[in-house]
């Protein structure tokens, strides 16, 4: 098993960071177990001030009534849908095995593709087996994102494998077609992932960024000509399913406030007051937050495009803004945020923020759902607001910590126009050996 070509970054550097962020994660979600623990079985207290997960008797109903729906669907009872075609063949393709399996197989695949990226990027320069294996577990089984990905069952678990496998392809393999065709499928699957073709642009890879807009399409219609003919449906009728499951999923989501808790959009946090009050939200008020979201995110296109130099932030740029600008997010999308923070992690260059840095990364991986604005439905905690806070911080902290004119400038020269020299480059600046 040969080694492929070393990180820059300093190993005590890149242990530095790793620890801290270990201790973080381990400290805040032992703290917050013990808190819970307390106040269930002490203090008497009721969902939701007894977990900091969703309602328990709910648990893996993400996949549950995908799956349902998917059967059913196939049966030919219509229902409403809000997610992509191609996702919907994803769950139609599930039901070939019962319900239990799929659902152990997505878990296994998962945790499969994090295990990978944590022992390849993150404890990799740990000298120990059981350093390594403490550090993977505390990431792992104590991070709030992946509880409550995993206790929800989401299908964003799905969409983590496709991510690990565009960036795996684009960085590691330098296959532009294979990371091209693991995008789309992520596209395709939910839109958000788009964001990173704004990644793609920056680093003049139009070919893969051609690749995976195209690929993204093909999907789309395929998943749409499958579920039309395994369903034996119309086109007309499965327009009309999908309008009926996005405008019930506004309504209650949106405008109700029913993705509010457990979420960390920058729309919870604008509206949080309005929330509390008990007061409706407008169609104009959500029009105004779509403009200013749209703004945010061209903004921050522009400067990843034009001028950020730092790999890292380049990723964490065009990643948060999808995470943070929709009107819902529920949490269990933060697993995502292990991208950003892999590349930050092997990030050659130390910033003064360093430790801030590792910090706003380890906040959203910690549940800190202490106090309860209110109690009515899920809840509202200061989760909704620390959350899009933090994230809200590494954004603005990644724009405003330029690194030197000198080492800006040297790293744009090596970054030439040639594949050979962007290949090299990319290896060299982002990811430190990997097994093959």
């Amino acid at each position: 098993m040969s080694r492929g070509p070393a990180s820059t970054v300093d190993p005590e550097v890149k242990r530095r960071r790793v620890r801290l962020l270990v201790t973080l994660v381990l400290v805040g979600t032992v703290a917050a177990i013990v808190y819970h623990y307390a106040m269930a079985f002490y203090l008497n207290r009721a969902y939701p001030q007894s977990t900091f997960l969703f309602l328990p008797n709910d648990r893996f109903n993400d996949w549950d009534n995908v799956w349902l729906f998917a059967r059913a669907f196939l049966h030919g009872v219509p229902g409403g849908f809000a997610y992509f075609p191609f996702a919907i063949l994803t769950a139609l393709a599930s039901t070939v095995v019962p319900m239990r399996v799929g659902w152990a197989l997505l878990i296994l695949l998962f945790l499969a593709a994090v295990t990978v990226l944590l022992r390849g990027w993150v404890v990799d320069r740990e000298e120990h087996l059981l350093t390594k294996m403490q550090y993977g577990f505390v990431l792992v089984a104590l991070s709030y994102p992946v509880l409550f990905a995993l206790d929800r069952t989401n299908l964003e678990l799905l969409l983590f494998v496709f991510l690990g496998g565009f960036f795996y392809f684009l960085y590691v393999r330098q296959s532009d077609w294979l990371a091209a065709l693991f995008l789309a499928a992520a596209i395709a699957f939910k839109l958000y992932p788009a964001t990173l073709l704004v990644l793609l642009l920056a680093e003049r890879r139009f070919k893969t960024c051609a690749y995976a807009i195209g690929f993204a399409l093909g999907l789309t219609v395929v998943g749409t000509a499958a579920m039309a003919g395994l369903g034996h449906y119309s086109l007309a009728e499965l327009w009309h399913m999908n309008t009926m499951g996005k405008t019930y999923y506004q309504v209650t989501m949106v405008m109700g406030g029913g993705g509010l808790q457990h979420g960390h959009s920058l729309w919870g946090l604008v509206e949080l007051t309005r929330y509390l009050r008990g007061n409706s939200v407008t169609h104009s008020r959500t029009l105004l937050y779509e403009g200013a979201a749209a703004l945010i995110f061209l903004l921050l296109a522009i400067h990843v495009v034009f001028r950020e130099t730092e790999r890292w932030k380049r990723v964490l740029l065009v990643m948060v803004p999808a995470l943070l600008l929709p009107f819902v997010s529920a949490d269990y999308t933060l697993i995502q945020l292990y991208f950003p923070l892999v590349f930050f992690l092997n990030a050659r260059r130390v910033s003064r923020w360093d430790s801030v840095y590792v910090v706003l990364f380890a906040l959203p991986l910690v549940p800190v759902d202490y106090y309860y604005f209110s109690l009515y439905n899920d809840g509202i905690s200061l989760s909704v607001i620390l959350y899009p806070l933090a994230m809200l911080a590494l954004v603005l902290l990644a724009v405003f910590d330029a690194q030197p004119v000198k080492a800006e400038a040297d790293e744009t020269i090596a970054a030439g126009p040639s594949h050979e020299e962007r290949a090299a480059v990319a290896v060299e600046q982002t990811l430190p050996a990997v097994r093959r």
